[in-house]
C-alpha cells in the first residue's frame, strides 16, 4: 500500500498526530503570516453596484507569494445571491477605485499594495471570471463564508472577485486574506 511521505522520506500514515497537524495547518500558518505583518482585511462600508452581475470587489495577487482568502462577510440591503469568482490577473475597466486593505497586525508597516491590486466600486470590468462559490444573502442580514480551514488560494497573477446577482443592492463587505510569506518547514 502506498504511503504519503514527508520531504525526509519518513512515511506519514493516518494517525491522530498527522490529523491534528493537517487540521491545524491553516490556522497556524495564517497566524504566522499575520504576525509577520502580511495579514489584511479589505472592507467597504457601502458599495452600490449599478446593475445585475456587476463585479464590486477585486483582490488580485501581483506577487510571487501565494495569497490565501480566509473569510468573506457581506451585508446587503436587499436579498442577493453574490458570486465568488476567480480570474487571471487583469487591468480593470469600468468604474473602479483602489481601496487600501487594513493590516491585521497593527504594529506592522507592511502594505498590501506592495503585493497586489485591491479595488472596490460599482462596476469593475475586464476580467474573465469563473464562479467557484456563491453566498445567498438575506435582506439586512450579515452572511459569512468561513474559509479558515479550506482557504481559496490565489497563485501569482490571479484575482478573486465578488459580483452581484439580480438585485445589485447596496452592500457592506469584508475579505480577510494573507500572503504566504513564512517559509514552511518540515520538522
Amino acid at each position: 500500500m502506498t504511503q504519503i511521505q514527508n520531504v525526509s522520506g519518513t512515511p506519514a500514515g493516518v494517525t491522530n498526530d498527522y490529523r491534528a497537524q493537517i487540521e491545524g495547518f491553516g490556522r497556524d500558518y495564517h497566524l504566522a503570516c499575520t504576525l509577520a505583518g502580511w495579514g489584511f482585511t479589505q472592507f467597504d462600508l457601502a458599495v452600490d453596484p449599478t446593475g445585475a452581475g456587476d463585479t464590486f470587489a477585486k483582490v488580485q495577487n501581483d506577487s510571487s507569494d501565494l495569497l490565501y482568502i480566509t473569510r468573506i462577510t457581506m451585508l446587503h440591503v436587499a436579498a442577493e445571491v453574490v458570486s465568488v469568482n476567480v480570474s487571471p490577473a487583469f487591468a480593470s475597466g469600468g468604474t473602479h477605485a483602489a481601496i487600501v486593505p487594513v493590516n491585521r497586525y497593527s504594529g506592522s508597516a507592511n502594505l498590501a499594495a506592495t503585493k497586489g491590486t485591491f479595488e472596490s466600486d460599482v462596476d469593475i470590468t475586464g476580467m474573465t471570471p469563473v464562479q467557484i462559490a456563491s453566498v445567498n444573502c438575506g435582506a439586512g442580514t450579515e452572511h459569512e463564508l468561513d474559509l479558515s480551514d479550506a482557504p481559496i488560494i490565489l497563485g501569482p497573477n490571479q484575482a478573486l472577485l465578488l459580483a452581484t446577482g439580480a438585485n445589485a443592492s447596496i452592500c457592506r463587505y469584508s475579505i480577510d486574506f494573507f500572503f504566504g510569506v513564512v517559509a514552511i518547514t518540515n520538522a
